[in-house]
Parts: structure tokens; sequence; C-alpha cells
């Protein structure tokens, strides 16, 4: 291009008798300025195709970034679905551990009453074999006092 330019330039500087006639240089001019309405042709032609190709990029490049876009927002999802799922899980075990807390503490509750009652049971215990202990000791004292007497009684008699 820029020799066809250069040589139009020359053209047109130099008028030159030896070309012959007006009208071969008239030829000539339109020839250039053929061959330039070419080459500003298959430029803009070029910078169309540039154009184009870089258009197709671009909206490959955006097609990708919609679906790693959209793939994104799914692995959100999949994630606040699976947190979820791990705050129910969570709930629940914290009730039942709730649930199991309240139940240790109610048996305890229960332990420490049955641990009273049966200290007391052994005191009363204690005390009612202390009562027939006692009772024995006089019933045997009784049958002793009882026996000697007759004894003595019989023993008088004979």
């Amino acid at each position: 291009m820029t020799g066809n330019v250069e040589w139009l330039r020359e053209r047109l500087r130099d008028p030159g008798d030896d070309v012959g006639s007006n009208g071969v240089r008239a030829a000539g001019a339109l020839e250039l300025v053929r061959q330039a309405a070419e080459v500003i042709q298959q430029t803009t032609d070029r910078a169309s195709d540039a154009e184009a190709r870089a258009k197709w990029v671009v909206e490959r490049a955006i097609d990708k970034l919609q679906a790693a876009e959209a793939r994104h927002l799914a692995d959100q999802d999949k994630q606040r679905a699976a947190l979820n799922e791990a705050a129910a899980m969570l709930a629940q075990s914290k009730a039942a551990l709730d649930l199991m807390q309240e139940r240790i503490a109610t048996s305890e509750a229960q332990l420490a009453e049955a641990e009273t009652r049966a200290v007391a049971a052994e005191a009363r215990a204690i005390a009612a074999e202390e009562t027939l202990r006692r009772i024995e000791n006089a019933i045997r004292t009784q049958l002793l006092r009882d026996a000697g007497g007759a004894a003595a009684g019989l023993a008088a008699a004979a």
C-alpha cells in the first residue's frame, strides 16, 4: 500500500511529458484511485473480520463467565443446603443432649432420694433391732423370774 501511495505521489508531482497525453495520465490516476480504493476496502474488510473475531471471542468469554457463575451459584446452593442440614442435625443433637441431661438430673435426684430413704430405713431397722433385743431381754428376764419363782415354789412345796 505504501508503495502505491508513493508511486501516485511521484506521478502527481512530475507530470512528465514522456507519458504522452493527459488521457493516459488520467487513466493512471484513475487506476491509482481504484487501487487505493481496493486497499482501503481490503483494510476495511480485515478490520471487519478482526472486529467479528473479537466480538466472537468476547461472546464466548461472556458465555463461559455465565456458565461459571451458574456453577458457582449451584455450588453455593448446595453448600447452603448442607449447612442447613447440618444446623438441623445440630439442633436435634442439642435437643437430645438437653433431654439426656434432664433425665440424668432426674435420675440423680431420684437416686439421692432413694439413698436418703435407704439411710432412714437402715436407721429404723437398727432401732427396731435394738427394740427387739430389749423386748427379748425383757421376755427372757420375765421368763427367768417366772421360772425361778415356780422352781422356788416347787422346792418349797416339796
